[in-house]
């Protein structure tokens, strides 16, 4: 059997074996691909190495040896090794805690190397697949194993049958943990994984495993890079007497794993470095998929808190405890004093309402609402559960508080005081101790009257300011604009007399010198009508004639009246009726003169004829001649003695009509003085749209053609513009008329 993988080639070549100490954590883990062929399965593997950069020991390996195991963890056979190039090696900033003793994080670096490969398994029933990479050596300073300088790392990972079945891909962690962390602080770091097959997953701690050792060159279990890795069974790597696998740093509480979530906790309490194993197992239906091993190296140091939580209370009730004291609040808002330094991480509220749960944040300002006003405890909490925390504890009173309130009113048609009325409220158990008035002019003093009478020096706006004070110290302020503006009641002028022609409407209006806004007019018009609210102007519709005298009421925004009437006002007369005839109805250009009769009632004493646009006529009965043809408008306006009028409109249609004369006979060369020596169209063609004239000789030769009335024969050939010989012509003519009437008219003539 051979095992297929593909990997980069090595660019750089085979580094020189170092033993030097360097390896602070790894992990490796597998992807299912694809199936290249049937029973075939491709992986990708990815192997992740921590190393210590200022150890000054060896660098990340370039190529890495990997080898591939069959069998089981406790008995295998190599199928293949191979190099592996490194895929990308990076800097990572290690999380140093803020108030970190800095002699003891020294020259803190850590590098991260990348290897990513694929293979080709085929797929297996009973055996695993196991693969390999080892390297020596771990830090010689680590507290928890024996002589640690002398122990490498062994990083593997287990490809089951059962894991094959299900085409599965291993889990992948996270986060990886803080180099650093406080001694005597609480540890608290998610060490959760992920897994792209949904399965569950259970967290512990494990052994690291030793690989690789400090002896020489040769690629033996016992050199540095063992080449190829050795086979399973793996040793473990020793802990000291007071540490094991599953307590691997002690602590108080000692640190534990949440098989769950897999969340680190505890409280470390020995200043050193710790090599801790975590596995994170996988689980489909019950049955074991894979396992994946990350070994890391956690130090412990001594921290000194640098941050300090303060707020801005009222008052401070002794070290790291404040006040805060709301008058009339249900929503309080507690504001965060903290110095902002470097060393702040996070911050917290926690609030104890009294309803079980208590409210937290992590806004920078806490803003809550409380169920009633009392007392209640809360904490700031800095860098909670983390290095360098720090709490601050607060008392919150909430007082029920005081309400400053007042009404006030006048007479707004004189000129007098301003009656203040005092409203206030209180929740205190006492109630309001103190009130005191102010004025925003200084005409008006100040006064601690109940319910002051006062009078401003003239009309405008002013402010009042009612000032409380409750036995529980929470004060309130009430403020509001006066508009004392005194509104005597308007003068209303005379309107104008009007004279109305039925059916015309009668317009009233106030001028607009005269401000009306927001009152009430009410109008009357003396016809048994009335508009209430009609506004500053308003028109109305007699119906019969006669005088009517109208009245008028107006109210004003300060409910000041007045109002006015006016004999006689309004005259109202009936208009004249115009109507007319006119002879003949029949109108064309052959008979265009026109007789117009009026026929208005008998109140109409003065006419006005226009004709068309321009024609004016004041005769009663005129006539008319009409210049042109087509549609006319003729209108009459008649006008009684009252100055009332009313018109009429008639269109009136003159018809274009053609009258020709067409001779039968002519001598073109005639010198009888008669005239006749040209043949053509005689009599009036008015606004013809298309004319055509044609003679034609016996023989059907076109001797003549004209297109308009203007043009004649004078007897020459139109070919040859010889005279024709003495005989008849047939003539054709062809008129569309302006109305797109046609006429055709055939004829003969003769030439003499």
């Amino acid at each position: 059997m051979r095992i297929l993988y593909t990997l980069l080639a090595c660019l750089l070549g085979c580094l020189p074996t170092l033993s030097a100490r360097h390896i602070i954590g790894g992990e490796m883990s597998y992807r299912f691909l694809s199936e290249v062929s049937p029973g075939t399965y491709r992986y990708e593997i990815l192997l992740i190495i921590y190393r210590d950069c200022d150890s000054g020991g060896g660098s990340l390996d370039n190529p890495a040896r990997i080898g591939i195991y069959q069998g089981s963890t406790m008995s295998a056979v190599l199928m293949d090794d191979f190099p592996v190039n490194l895929e990308d090696i990076e800097s990572v900033d290690p999380v140093i805690p803020p108030c970190a003793d800095a002699s003891q994080v020294g020259n803190a670096c850590v590098q991260r190397g990348t290897y990513r490969f694929t293979v080709d398994l085929p797929v297996q029933s009973i055996d695993s697949y196991l693969i390999v990479y080892q390297r020596c050596c771990r830090t010689e300073d680590i507290v928890n194993i024996i002589t640690p300088d002398d122990y490498g790392a062994t990083y593997m990972v287990e490809i089951t049958p059962q894991s094959m079945a299900f085409q599965n891909s291993s889990a992948v962690f996270l986060n990886y943990p803080p180099t650093f962390i406080c001694n005597n602080f609480q540890l608290n770091f998610d060490h959760s994984a992920i897994d792209a097959d949904g399965d569950s997953l259970v967290y512990s701690f494990c052994n690291p495993l030793h690989g690789g050792g400090s002896g020489g060159g040769g690629g033996g279990c016992e050199t540095p890079i063992p080449n190829p890795p050795c086979p399973p069974p793996f040793e473990l790597v020793p802990f000291t007497a007071n540490f094991t696998m599953l307590n691997p740093m002690g602590g108080d509480p000692v640190i534990t794993v949440n098989p769950q979530t897999g969340q680190l906790t505890g409280t470390p309490n020995t200043l050193g470095q710790y090599v801790v194993g975590i596995c994170v197992q996988e689980y489909r239906n019950g049955v074991l998929l894979s396992t994946v091993l990350r070994d890391f190296q956690f130090n412990v140091v001594d921290c000194t808190p640098t941050v300090s939580a303060q707020i801005t209370a009222d008052s401070i009730l002794g070290p790291k405890q404040y006040l805060v004291e709301r008058c009339g609040e249900k929503v309080i808002t507690i504001l965060n004093a903290t110095p902002q330094t470097n060393d702040l991480a996070t911050w917290e509220w926690e609030i104890d309402l009294g309803t079980g749960t208590p409210f937290t944040t992590t806004n920078w300002h806490a803003t809550f609402a409380i169920p009633d006003y009392g007392t209640y405890n809360g904490r700031l909490y800095l860098n909670r559960n983390l290095n360098c925390e720090d709490t601050a504890y607060i008392t919150i009173i909430a007082h029920p508080g005081s309400v400053a309130d007042f009404s006030f009113s006048w007479d707004t048609c004189s000129i007098g005081p301003v009656s203040l009325v005092y409203e206030a409220t209180s929740g205190a158990s006492v109630g309001i101790v103190s009130w005191d008035w102010a004025f925003s002019t200084a005409a008006v003093p100040p006064t601690t009257e109940l319910n002051p009478l006062i009078l401003f020096p003239d009309t405008g706006y002013y402010s009042v300011y009612l000032h409380v004070v409750d036995n529980d110290g929470c004060e309130d302020t009430e403020t509001l604009l006066i508009a004392w503006l005194p509104q005597p009641p308007p003068i209303i002028p005379p309107f104008p007399n009007q004279r109305i022609c039925l059916p015309d409407e009668a317009y009233f209006a106030f001028p607009d010198s005269i401000s009306l806004t927001g009152s009430t007019v009410d109008w009357n018009f003396g016809d048994g009508n009335t508009l209430p609210n009609g506004g500053p102007a308003v028109t109305h519709n007699y119906t019969t004639t006669g005088l009517y005298t109208v009245s008028v009421n107006v109210t004003t925004p300060a409910n000041c009246e007045t109002s006015a009437t006016f004999d006689q006002l309004v005259s109202v007369f009936d208009k004249p009726v115009a109507a007319f005839d006119y002879n003949p109805k029949k109108v064309s250009n052959l008979n265009n003169q026109v007789q117009f009769d009026n026929l208005s009632d008998s109140t109409a004493a003065f006419f006005n004829w226009r004709f068309g646009t321009d024609d004016i006529s004041l005769n009663e009965n005129p006539v008319y001649t009409f210049p042109d043809t087509g549609l006319t408008t003729v209108r009459l306006l008649v006008t009684n003695i009252h100055g009332c009028q009313d018109s009429v409109f008639a269109t009136l249609d003159l018809v274009p009509e053609i009258q020709l004369y067409i001779p039968n006979a002519f001598a073109p060369q005639s010198s009888n003085g008669l005239g006749n020596d040209q043949f053509g169209v005689f009599g009036p063609v008015p606004g013809f749209t298309h004319y055509n004239l044609t003679v034609w000789s016996r023989w059907g030769e076109m001797v003549f053609q004209a297109d308009s009335p203007d043009k004649y024969w004078d007897g020459r050939s139109l070919r040859n513009g010889d005279y024709m010989p003495v005989g008849v012509y047939v003539y054709i003519l062809e008129i569309t008329d302006p109305r797109g009437r046609k006429y055709k008219y055939e004829g003969s003539v003769s030439l003499l």
